[in-house]
């Protein structure tokens, strides 16, 4: 007996895709982050000043730390979201805490942009919920 569903092949790619983009997008962070500390330091030394190149230094610290759980966030996504393509219940486990989390940051950071995540982390939620507790679809596989 089948119980793949062809609604968990079309979320799972899209979660795949959009974790893809935000992989990137920390990784992207990260190099943008070690430009600026590297920057802040090397001004440090140069200039033999400690304020400004202290805070840029710190800075490039701070976005290679966010770059970095962006990074792995978005794997572990990934990871639930081919999970999630064959129907099993741990990648919808795992995509619905990932998706709580951003419904708890979005509510956090509230802002336009944290709208539209808002929107889409509750109902990728939902969607999780709805198919582990036998609401939509067949069973799932374990």
């Amino acid at each position: 007996m089948d119980n793949t569903y062809p609604t968990d092949k079309v979320i799972g790619i899209l979660v795949i895709v959009f974790s893809v983009c935000a992989a990137i997008g920390g990784l992207l962070i990260v190099l943008g982050g070690g430009i600026l500390g590297a920057a802040g330091v090397a001004g440090a030394t140069q200039a033999r000043e400690t304020g400004g190149a202290v805070v840029a230094a710190g800075a490039g610290g701070m976005l290679v730390v966010i770059g970095l759980l962006t990074a792995l966030i978005s794997a572990v996504r990934i990871y639930g979201g081919v999970k999630m393509m064959q129907s099993i219940r741990s990648g919808f486990m795992i995509v619905m805490i990932l998706s709580l989390i951003g419904v708890v940051l979005s509510l956090l950071s509230f802002n336009a942009a944290s709208i539209v995540q808002l929107a889409i982390n509750g109902a990728l939620a939902y969607y999780c919920w709805a198919r582990m507790n036998g609401k939509i679809g067949p069973p799932l596989l374990d």
